[in-house]
């Protein structure tokens, strides 16, 4: 068992609830030391807070902070994605260059790339260090994609009431 972090939402009219707004990852796991006693707490702060309302301008300002969110992240994506091409396009270009120049006297091509991993140490980690960002920022913007859907989701709801 996990617990998580995240916003209740229920509808004034329908009463109806949502939860949305999850962390990061879990605040607590069941195989944790004090996870009963620790969750016995959380419970009890739970049932003393305030449910916040659904209305007109909560979800509104929601919709905004989550497109905002979204466009952010694509851009962000964008140039993560264009910078990994252009890193390893300078790799392979730098490997033809040295292939040709004949730093690399390797008789198979494990031994060939082995070479090149050597000489080209910085390359090889700048491109690494790219496709991190890459994978970061497609992570960035499938967590906004589903703030979106969520803010769509709230809004459907509140339209039905």
């Amino acid at each position: 068992m996990e617990v998580w972090y995240a916003d209740l939402w229920r509808c004034p009219k329908c009463d109806h609830e949502t939860v949305a707004g999850f962390g990061n990852g879990p605040l607590k796991e069941h195989f944790e030391d004090g996870f009963g006693e620790w969750l016995d707490i959380a419970k009890a702060k739970a049932d003393n807070k305030k449910e916040i309302a659904m209305d007109k301008a909560t979800l509104e300002k929601m919709a905004v902070t989550a497109f905002e969110n979204m466009t952010k992240a694509r851009a962000a994506l964008f140039e993560a994605a264009e910078a990994a091409i252009m890193s390893r396009n300078t790799l392979e270009a730098d490997k033809a260059s040295a292939t040709v120049g004949g730093v690399f006297d390797g008789k198979n091509a494990e031994i060939r790339e082995a070479q090149a991993r050597e000489h080209l140490q910085a390359r090889y980690l700048e491109v690494d260090m790219n496709d991190r960002a890459e994978r970061k920022a497609r992570h960035d913007f499938d967590r906004a994609s589903i703030e979106v859907d969520t803010v769509k989701t709230l809004l459907r709801i509140a339209e039905l009431v």
